[in-house]
Formats: C-alpha cells, sequence, structure tokens
C-alpha cells in the first residue's frame, strides 16, 4: 500500500541542470543529495525550502534568487532522495536509480538541517523553515521533532506552510487514511514550537484550504499555541507565489519574529 501511494505521490521531473554553486552532501544512510544556497550580503535569516513534488531544485534557481533578493534573506533549498542528481554513494549503478519515498524525504531534510547548522554555521534562531506542497511533510516533521527537544525550546525562529495538507493520504486516496497515512502533518504540527505561518490560496482544487485550517485548529486544540492562518484569495495551488499577499504575508511574518543574536 504504501509503494502504490508514493508512486503516486512523487511524479519526478526529468533532472534539469545544476547550478554551479550546488554543493553534495551525504544523508544517513550513505545517499548523496544536492543543496543550493542563495546568500544574502546582509540576511535577516536564512530561509530554507522544501519543495513541491512536480519540481527539483535545478528548475527553481529564479524563483529561490528572487525569494532572497526581495525579502532579504539567505535561502537553501535541498533535493529529496530520488529526485534528480542524488545518488547512493555505496552503489556503482545509475545515479538515477533511487526511488522517492516519504522516509526518504525526512532523511533529505535531516541532511539539509545539519548542513545549514553545522557548514553554513546558521544559529537555529535565524533558521526559518518553508515547505509547499508536498514539501510540508519533511518540514513539519523536522520542526515537530525539535519542538520535542526540551532543552531547544523549539530552536528553529519559525515554519511556512505554503499549500500544507492534514496528511498527503488525505488528499489523493482519503479512505486509506487509517491503513497508510502518509505525511501525517495533522498528528504532528501541535508538537512544533516555533511560530508557525500557513499560508493556502482560496482557489486551490489540489488542496482545499481546509487543510491549513484544520492544522490550524487542531494545533490550538492540543497545544494552546496560536497559528497565523492566511488565506490568499485568488490563488490556485501553482501560483500562491505569484500573488502579491503571499509576498505581503511571509514579510510580514519574518518581521515578527525575534531574529537578534542571542
Amino acid at each position: 500500500m504504501g509503494n502504490y501511494v508514493s508512486s503516486m505521490a512523487f511524479p519526478v521531473p526529468s533532472p534539469g541542470y545544476l547550478p554551479r554553486s550546488a554543493r553534495f552532501v551525504r544523508t544517513r544512510t550513505g545517499k548523496v543529495i544536492p543543496i543550493v544556497h542563495y546568500a544574502h550580503s546582509t540576511p535577516r535569516c536564512t530561509v530554507i525550502f522544501s519543495h513541491g513534488n512536480g519540481t527539483d531544485i535545478s528548475r527553481l534557481k529564479d524563483f529561490l534568487q528572487e525569494f532572497s533578493r526581495r525579502l532579504c534573506v539567505s535561502v537553501v533549498c535541498y533535493e529529496y532522495i530520488g529526485y534528480g542528481h542524488t545518488y547512493d554513494a555505496e552503489s556503482e549503478g545509475s545515479i538515477y536509480t533511487l526511488q522517492p519515498s516519504e522516509d526518504g524525504c525526512y532523511e533529505s531534510v535531516d541532511a539539509a538541517f545539519d548542513y545549514v547548522s553545522n557548514v553554513l554555521n546558521v544559529p537555529t534562531h535565524k533558521q526559518i523553515w518553508m515547505g509547499h506542497s508536498i514539501g510540508s511533510g519533511p518540514t513539519v516533521d523536522l520542526a515537530a521533532r525539535m519542538g520535542d527537544n526540551i532543552n531547544c525550546g523549539g530552536c528553529i525562529a519559525g515554519v511556512i506552510l505554503v499549500s500544507p495538507f492534514t496528511s498527503a493520504t488525505d488528499v489523493a486516496y482519503p479512505l486509506l487514511s487509517f491503513v497508510y497515512n502518509m505525511f501525517p502533518n495533522l498528528n504532528k504540527v501541535h508538537r512544533i514550537r516555533s511560530e508557525v505561518l500557513l499560508l493556502h490560496g482560496m482557489r486551490d482544487d489540489l488542496i482545499s484550504w481546509q487543510h491549513s485550517k484544520s492544522l490550524a485548529e487542531t494545533r490550538k486544540l492540543k497545544s494552546k499555541q496560536e497559528t497565523q492562518l492566511t488565506l490568499i484569495r485568488n490563488a490556485h495551488h501553482n501560483n500562491v507565489f505569484e500573488q502579491e499577499e503571499t509576498w505581503e504575508a511571509i514579510e510580514s511574518f519574518i518581521k515578527s519574529l525575534s531574529l537578534i543574536d542571542v
């Protein structure tokens, strides 16, 4: 069941050309993933972006550079195991034989966190993790696990979820969620102790804005934490970043965070 849902959840595009600045990092099981870093000269923080399932980091250069320029932040984007230019360091076969999976996304986000924290040396209180669509899955998982760490006080500065779902299974196969629940964000979101912004297009016909509403309500019910929910009136699933309201909401959210050096 899990393999079937995974095959439908990851329409992997053919790999494009990576920016020359891309770096390759190894995950905990020896897989190798590319990471790109667009550094701002005077960044307020670093935003780490988990992309949607129908693209890869080779196609996001213009968007990520504009994001960095417009919001005065540095931006990092990493690739999911099984997507373009990822490979198994221990295998002598084709570099394109890896298959994407839920666990592979979690493994990839952990490698990205390690890179940002220990190679780029960005302190956690200057990190904002943002996930779009299926990218909300690894983003929520990482932030929830960090929230479980009583010694870090939530650790990262903030979390931004754009067009997120309660779970990937709820979107495509809601009747199967009792059997296999892929990326169960609804079961984890209350464990996030950082500030959270949810952005969703009201015309999204792929993932209804009701998913974001449920995430916000569940977080308040289970952990008594308020979540900022911003519904973008004219946005569909794939054009939410084309709306001025989206940029204004992200700008306002970043300004609201405590990003001073401690």
